[in-house]
């Protein structure tokens, strides 16, 4: 894969696994994101607006805002005016939440390439601090530098400074209920977080008001985070501040509103696009949909996600995966893994399809890809019609992934196209990461324990995606076939003897002849003995009439 995207690999559980941008060209990029960002900044500072609520993206041991108007920077999300404030911007005095009287709408920026993640704001502190951090379903941490880490990165925003805030408080190693598993550094609870690609963060935990929108006036909840003041490789040299993660624990900010009874319902979308997006808290916004949403069941899990992912068809056709192992849903991983043993069939049945140049000039680049093609630069509107269709087979749920979706443009080479569906070597499991969802609607209902998917137009920057599509697929059955046959045969004897016996019995009863009952051994129940219970039964056999 290419060193700039994150991965989570699954090996029995998952652990996060992120990666650094590889070339200078791909830095250069991200220069010129981040001074684009920092231009956004200052346009929100003077008094845009941009979306308005929440973000998302990390994991740790022990333990994520809008824009009125359009604005000719590349990044930025779908305009959702509602007479919102700006951060920073002056006005009344803002105010704890005490109700929300509809979901939050929050701005999502970045994308699959060249960042590899997508991002949103969010502010902490009493005055507000802003700062932009990952969306990741994936997991539970939300944290940001501290103003005076030594070993952190540059970043769009200086880092969290409690002294500034009059709401800040530390959480004490004490405090059995917040400092949960016990870590400390000092008298502060901390936590440490290591990912597999070498990443570190650590730091302590902090609880302050925490600004997740602006709607109508803003509004904040209590929330703990972390502010770290070690940062390793990916996190030391990202654009963006922090990280916020959005699984299925108490401890995140979607949990938090919840147990404060402050969301209509327990639900939250993210809609990705090419570039930006929107996440959604509390509720959809059908109004970016194209189609319908289509729900399929999440499997058991106390933080993840899970799905059952059953299989891949590239035109139309199955490639024969025969499950795709532990299945989760993770927008903080950039492109999708499966378990080598699919991946093999994957591959086979990719270059089959695209066999003799019919999918366009072909590049090797990375071994672990099946391919890269030679398409053309994004805003020259390559022609992906010649790549074959691809759909993602769920349990009960089909969900089309077009060329431009599994394909991501390379940062040393933006006119070459790769597969982003890869190797998840060594691991059983398999991860649907964010290049995937791009195009859809993606809903996390957790009231409901369930995912929808519905095609949508999620940034103002992207034109409707012709080829997403979801609908109900019938249940694939995987089970052997010898399975099958064995257990035909058991079913059709025990009908077989059942008939026999059936018949039996309406031939004694044609010649009126009655079975007479044995005496029955019964143990003691209600009061009455097992001894009385065998005389009634011997007494009324006795007794009973015979025909003549």
């Amino acid at each position: 894969r290419p060193s700039w995207a994150r991965v989570r690999i699954m090996v029995g559980v998952v652990v996060r696994g992120r990666a650094g941008m590889r070339s200078a060209s791909g830095i250069t990029a991200l220069l010129v994101l981040a001074a684009t960002a920092l231009n956004a900044c200052c346009a929100l500072g003077a008094g845009g607006d941009v979306g308005g609520g929440l973000s998302v993206p990390g994991s740790v041991a022990g333990d994520g805002v809008g824009h009125s108007g359009p604005v000719p920077i590349a990044g930025l999300p779908l305009s959702f005016s509602h007479g919102r404030r700006a951060p920073g911007a002056a006005g009344p005095r803002r105010r704890e939440l005490t109700a929300l009287d509809s979901v939050e709408h929050v701005g999502v920026h970045g994308g699959v390439s060249p960042l590899g993640y997508f991002w949103a704001y969010v502010e902490i502190g009493t005055p507000p601090q802003k700062f932009s951090v990952i969306l990741d379903t994936g997991s539970t941490l939300t944290a940001v530098p501290c103003a005076n880490c030594a070993v952190c990165g540059e970043h769009m925003d200086p880092g969290y400074d409690p002294a500034a805030s009059s709401t800040a408080h530390y959480i004490e190693c004490e405090d059995t209920e917040r400092c949960s598993p016990k870590r400390c550094k000092g008298t502060h609870c901390s936590y440490e977080q290591g990912y597999s690609e070498g990443s570190r963060l650590a730091g302590v935990y902090l609880h302050d008001q925490f600004w997740i929108g602006l709607n109508g006036e803003p509004y904040a909840v209590d929330f703990k985070f972390g502010c770290h003041d070690l940062e390793t490789n990916l996190f030391k040299t990202q654009l963006a501040d922090g990280i916020m993660g959005l699984a299925a624990r108490d401890n995140t900010i979607v949990s938090v509103l919840q147990q404060a009874h402050q969301l209509p319902h327990f639900i939250f979308t993210l809609c990705l696009g090419q570039t930006g997006g929107q996440l959604v808290v509390g509720g959809v916004n059908a109004t970016l949909h194209t189609g319908p949403m289509v729900y399929m069941p999440m499997t058991s899990s106390s933080v993840f996600y899970k799905v059952v992912f059953e299989d891949i068809r590239i035109d139309g056709t199955a490639i024969g995966a025969g499950g795709m192992g532990s299945t989760i849903v993770d927008s903080g991983t950039t492109f999708t893994y499966i378990p080598s043993s699919a991946y093999r069939k994957f591959k086979t049945a990719f270059e089959a399809a695209c066999a003799g140049g019919a999918c366009g000039e072909r590049k090797s680049v990375y071994p672990s890809e099946p391919a890269c093609f030679k398409l053309g630069l994004l805003e020259d509107h390559p022609d992906f019609s010649a790549l074959p269709t691809m759909s993602l087979v769920f349990s009960g749920l089909e969900v089309s992934i077009s060329p431009s979706r599994y394909l991501y443009d390379d940062t040393d080479d933006p006119t070459l196209w790769c597969v982003g569906i890869l190797d998840n070597a060594g691991s059983s499991g398999s991860v649907i990461g964010a290049n995937v969802m791009r195009g859809y609607d993606v809903a996390f209902d957790r009231e409901n324990a369930r995912i929808g998917w519905a095609p949508a137009i999620c940034s103002e920057y992207d034109e409707p995606c012709q080829d997403c599509n979801v609908h109900h697929a019938p249940i694939v059955d995987e089970t052997p076939i010898s399975i099958i046959i064995g257990a035909s045969l058991l079913v059709g004897i025990v009908v077989f003897g059942a008939i026999a016996l059936l018949w039996v019995a309406y031939k004694r009863t044609r010649r009126g002849g009655f079975a007479r009952l044995p005496p029955m051994t019964v143990e003691m129940q209600d009061g009455v003995s097992a001894q009385q219970t065998v005389e009634e039964a011997d007494e009324a056999a006795n007794t009973t009439e015979l025909p003549p």
